[in-house]
């Protein structure tokens, strides 16, 4: 009888346990499949927003990134997509969702100076200066980094480091064009004659267009004449 009574509590032990291991298994299950659904369908909402980015249609692009970031808070990629709609769009809070981009991906170069040029596009120069900030040591070395420091300066009328970053930035990319042309027409505004005339032969080298160099050098003039009167 005793004998009987211990294998009715084995078999029940057994059916107990596998019962408890079937439930475990299951919920494990779901909860795999509920991740990889969510995966999934972040893919799915991301590829459509980039979709609707490069069609122009940044309002519908903007939902889907908002439906991805109800899915996962930190997704650099849904708040790219937000930021780069706003800019688009001309919304000033570009500025501070370029700055929530960076944040989420860690001071990404490509984010930082993102949050840099819109800064500087909507005329906020402290903005600027604390994306660059935040741009990574061996995103400090190229030209692009000391163009855009070189625009901020000009942006706090301080030609001296406008200048100096513009020279730094041709220095590390001697092939920049738009530096070049940067510097010919600081140096054409200038009042000693000498650097002027710098400015003059540097325009002159630069382009080949000499309709180009006349209509700039007239706008100098204008310039100058106006503040003379």
């Amino acid at each position: 009888m005793q004998e009987l009574h211990e294998k009715i509590e084995r078999s029940l032990l057994k059916i107990f346990v596998t019962v408890l291991c079937l439930i475990f298994l299951l919920g494990l299950g779901g909860y795999f499949s509920l991740t990889a659904f969510r995966t999934w369908q972040v893919r799915r909402l991301l590829a459509e927003a980039n979709a609707l980015v490069k069609e122009g249609n940044f309002e519908r692009a903007s939902l889907d990134a908002r439906r991805v970031l109800e899915l996962d808070l930190e997704n650099a990629d849904a708040m790219r997509v937000i930021a780069r709609s706003a800019e688009s769009a001309g919304v000033r809070s570009a500025i501070e969702f370029w700055r929530r981009v960076t944040e989420m991906s860690g001071n990404a170069e490509g984010d930082v100076t993102s949050w840099a040029r819109c800064a500087i596009r909507f005329g906020d120069a402290s903005g600027a200066c604390k994306a660059l900030d935040r741009m990574p040591e061996h995103g400090k070395v190229t030209a692009q980094y000391h163009a855009l420091r070189s625009d901020v300066a000009l942006m706090r009328h301080d030609l001296a480091a406008h200048e100096r970053e513009l020279l730094e930035a041709r220095r590390i990319d001697p092939q920049d064009t738009k530096v070049e042309l940067a510097l010919a027409t600081l140096h054409l505004a200038a009042n000693d004659f000498a650097t002027h005339e710098n400015g003059v032969r540097e325009l002159t080298d630069l382009s080949t267009d000499t309709s180009l160099v006349a209509m700039l050098y007239i706008a100098w003039l204008m310039t100058r004449c106006a503040v003379m009167i």
